[in-house]
């Protein structure tokens, strides 16, 4: 599986959990984490965005598909925000993301452990078809 890092840029091979949570650890710019990762072909793609203890991810399976949105897993979750970053790390491109579509970190690394197994959609978050 290749992986598109924030910190430092470059692309990864990973080819196991273990090189993907090192990868996760150590490409971390401060509290954020971004990672585009993706098997042989384009797509199937999976964002991973990380800010401390949330993350939010995006599974794209085709080109002209919108993609799949993490949701939240509490239905009550508030109308907050939090702030990440970009894969490109340029802080230009940042963007907030609602509080429905936050999961914690260790279950954004448990869909990208899924996605490294497999190129489909990770079944261990919940989605919402955009």
């Amino acid at each position: 599986m290749n992986a598109d890092t924030i910190a430092p840029k470059h692309c990864l091979q990973i080819r196991s959990e273990a090189e993907l949570e090192s990868a996760f650890q150590a490409c971390k710019q401060g509290a954020h984490a971004a990672f585009h990762l993706s098997h042989d072909q384009p797509y199937p793609w999976l964002s991973v965005l990380v800010n401390g203890s949330l993350a939010c991810t995006h599974y794209f399976p085709e080109p002209a598909h919108p993609g799949w949105q993490s949701l939240n897993p509490d239905p009550a979750a508030g109308e907050g925000t939090t702030r990440f970053l970009q894969a490109g790390g340029c802080e230009a491109d940042d963007f907030d993301m609602p509080e429905y579509t936050l999961v914690s970190a260790e279950a954004e690394l448990a869909a990208a452990k899924e996605f490294l197994l497999s190129p489909e959609r990770p079944s261990c978050i919940r989605w919402a078809e955009l």
